[in-house]
């Protein structure tokens, strides 16, 4: 008998942990699908530098990058037991582990610099957290910080947007007062004002359970079987008053309660009191996804029904029910109108398993909408629904004022047997007038793709980059010297790229009053922005005098800034130059090269070098004879065929006849990309032994390459390129072998280039 009673009351118990969350949103926010003012949930064993922290020394703001401001966002921290569960009181007023950190993600902000920190200084000596918050569902990021402060009382303070009356039990923000009866703690009111879309009238009469089953009595001693009907009318009684934590940004509601059945058993009546505690969470104008309770069904109990549903009442007079079970559309195309009038001819409407069903009781008063997950247990589950002046669909009795109006929710039907596993999950959300359906269906894929939290430690900087100690001259000539470095990084060798260099020069030679020199030098502007450390990075700095001894030195500093030491000394002697200019011009394919000389003495000749940014090295694609000893200018020129798109950088190698050798300035040309795609005829062709296959791919192709070689039967000969390729003129050599290195014979070849969804197919003739 004992376990008779225990096994419904334990299964009611575990269901009605799932109404656990209630929210609110504003009908037009909700309309627009903004899921901006969702709640943001933080463990503190996220936050772990900032454990055993006083919760009043932590504040959470957002940066806005346009305007570089930051602003206090409004948060809580809600303190938890060792057991996991929420702490009513004896509150130690210290970031624990199991604690968690709430505020709203409508205040997410911008990504700050690393060292972009809000002005209490106090929080610069402790760690900050960097909260990302990802949205799956819209593709987009925002950000947040929390900070610890020595100065609590010197952030401003944020407005409380949920209030909690414990004596009245019920539960107020700016756009809806929910309501509780005084002797059971179900929720039995929802009003939605007119600041939250609403008509200011309490259109809930009570949420329903009900539990319908068959006990087998010999698991208790007993003989035969008993029918078991619990429902909240009969059987559940709150048990003392709740407990709250009234915070700025939700409300925890701790609702003690109790389920009594009694049962006869021979001669014998016994009472089966059942304790038991929910946590209530209740956010201003957001909602959180509810993660699905798993349930048993005990040993020797089987259940025929379960029911879960909410009834309206008189107040909610023509609203309309929505619902996205299939069928519902065909039924109601304009919704089901609530009327307490009996809606003949109403389909079983099944509800899917895996997954996220919906349905919404909505007017000019207000929207009620629920989601569930539903649980793929017995034979069938439906979406409950009864409009009627009496009475219910399912053989339970009626609670309340007698009549259903728009009673709608889950019911699950037959044979949900014993070690049958339940689970399911709820949200409720409380909106304002007449809310669009498409609307419930976005919240839908909500649940399906909830916002991803993640969280990153930072410090505040105080390590400036390495100091460069290989400061080195490149190339020089009559007016200009080019210096190259290694890149340092950000905090010493590593941490990321630096921010800043500063460039000075002197004709003075440093001595020991090293400060006196830095601050009399010449200041270079126009610098490069530091790059990845460990690269190469130069300079040029024009201007100079000829014939002069000139001496550099560098410093390199990071976002804060923190600056590095002064570099080694680099000096060299201007030296006369004959090169006056050196340019590059795009010609379709080509790359046209012009420089020339006011004069010139000695000079062998200019090796012309090119290098792409997708090499690393220099390499030599001609030689060009100079004038040797002429007082008259002269002009060069050379042609370059475009090999890729991209960036293509250029110099000079200029040879004197005694071998010195003097480099030009780097000069870079971005390349246009092609306008369409293109395969050229091969060249020769005929041919023997190799031949040239030129073609172009365009802008924004983004695809994969292959350019291959078929013989008359159509079997690939050989395969020339294969894989990404950036747009750009390409030209691929064929040597008349095949993929396994063996010459191929004479005889007619075709050749295939396809990119994406373009295609191109040329014939070439091989011949000995």
């Amino acid at each position: 008998m004992n376990y008779v009673n225990k096994c419904a009351i334990k299964l009611l118990f575990s269901v009605v942990v799932f109404f656990t969350s209630l929210f609110l949103f504003q009908a037009h926010l909700i309309a627009a699908a903004n899921r901006q003012f969702e709640p943001i949930v933080v463990t503190g064993d996220s936050l772990t530098n900032l454990l055993t922290s006083n919760t009043a020394n932590l504040v959470v703001y957002s940066y806005n990058a346009g305007s570089d401001t930051w602003t206090v966002t409004a948060s809580q921290v809600d303190e938890k037991g060792d057991d996991n569960k929420y702490l009513f009181s004896g509150l130690n007023n210290v970031l624990s582990p199991k604690d968690e950190l709430v505020f709203l993600d409508q205040q997410r902000g911008d990504r700050a610099p690393a060292n972009k920190w809000i002005s209490d200084v106090s929080s610069r000596a402790y760690s900050r957290y960097e909260i990302k918050v990802t949205d799956p569902y819209y593709g987009n990021n925002g950000y947040f910080y929390v900070y610890r402060t020595d100065d609590p009382g010197g952030h401003p303070a944020t407005a409380d947007m949920i209030t909690a009356n414990s004596s009245a039990d019920d539960i107020t923000s700016s756009f809806y007062t929910l309501g509780f009866e005084s002797n059971k703690g179900l929720m039995s009111n929802v009003i939605i004002p007119t600041t939250g879309g609403g008509t200011n009238v309490d259109f809930l009469e009570r949420m329903k359970l009900r539990l319908n089953g068959t006990i087998d009595l010999s698991v208790v001693g007993g003989i035969g079987s008993m029918d078991v009907k619990i429902n909240e009318q009969d059987h559940l009684k709150k048990d003392g008053a709740p407990e709250f934590v009234d915070g700025k940004v939700r409300v925890l509601r701790n609702w003690k309660a109790k389920f009594e059945y009694k049962i006869s058993l021979g001669l014998t009546t016994v009472t089966y009191p059942i304790p038991f505690t929910l946590i209530f969470k209740f956010y201003p104008n957001s909602s959180t996804m509810v993660m699905p309770k798993t349930i048993v069904l005990p040993n020797g109990f089987t259940a025929s029904l379960f029911r879960l549903s909410f009834d309206l009442n008189t107040n909610a007079n023509l609203m309309k029910l929505f619902a996205s079970t299939e069928g519902f559309a065909a039924a109601w195309p304009n919704g089901a109108i609530i009327d307490a009038k009996n809606d003949a001819g109403v389909p079983r409407l099944f509800l899917p398993r895996y997954g996220w069903n919906w349905w919404m009781q909505t007017g000019s008063q207000g929207t009620l909408l629920t989601e569930m997950l539903i649980s793929n247990v017995g034979n069938n589950q439906y979406l409950y629904y009864i409009d009627a002046a009496s009475g219910t669909n399912d053989g339970t009795p009626d609670t309340g004022d007698g009549k259903s109006w728009g009673d709608t929710g889950v019911k699950y039907m037959n044979n949900i047997s014993p070690g049958d596993t339940l689970n399911f999950g709820l949200k409720f959300y409380f909106a304002g007038a007449n809310l669009p359906v498409d609307s419930a269906e976005v919240f839908r894929q909500y649940s399906m793709l909830p916002l991803v939290i993640t969280s990153d430690a930072q410090s505040y900087d105080v390590t400036a980059p390495a100091i460069v100690s290989d400061l080195r001259i490149s190339n020089v000539n009559n007016n200009s010297v080019t210096l190259a470095w290694t890149t340092p990084g950000d905090d010493g060798v590593g941490g990321g790229n630096a921010k800043y260099y500063i460039f000075r020069f002197s004709t003075q030679e440093p001595n020991a009053d090293i400060n006196t020199w830095w601050r009399n030098a010449v200041n270079v502007e126009s610098l490069p922005v530091p790059g990845t450390p460990g690269a190469t990075q130069t300079i040029t700095i024009s201007g100079l005098n000829p014939n002069e001894t000139y001496y550099f030195r560098m410093r390199t500093g990071d976002e804060v800034p923190n600056w590095a030491g002064l570099s080694n000394v680099a000096t060299t002697v201007t030296t006369p130059v004959e090169l006056a200019g050196f340019t590059a011009k795009q010609q379709e394919k080509y790359i046209t090269l012009l420089w020339r000389t006011v004069s010139e003495t000695n000079n062998l000749g200019f090796d012309v070098e090119r290098r792409t940014d997708l090499e690393n090295e220099w390499s030599k694609l001609a030689f060009i004879k100079g004038a040797g000893t002429t007082t008259v200018g002269k002009s060069y020129t050379f042609r370059d065929d475009i090999q890729s798109g991209g960036v293509v950088k250029y110099r000079l190698r200029q040879l004197d006849t005694d071998g010195t050798a003097t480099l030009s300035p780097e000069i870079a040309i971005t390349v246009a990309a092609p306008e369409k795609f293109v395969l050229h005829q091969n060249y020769p062709n005929p041919f023997n032994p190799d031949t040239w296959i030129e073609f172009e791919i365009p802008e924004n192709n983004g695809e994969n390459t292959e350019l291959s070689v078929y013989d008359l039967l159509g079997r690939k000969v050989r395969s020339l390129v294969s894989g990404m390729v950036k747009p750009g003129y390409y030209k691929v050599e064929w040597n008349g072998l095949d993929d396994n290195g063996r010459e191929v014979a004479s005889g007619a070849y075709f050749y295939m280039l396809v990119s994406g969804e373009n295609k191109a197919i040329c014939k070439m003739l091989k011949m000995k």
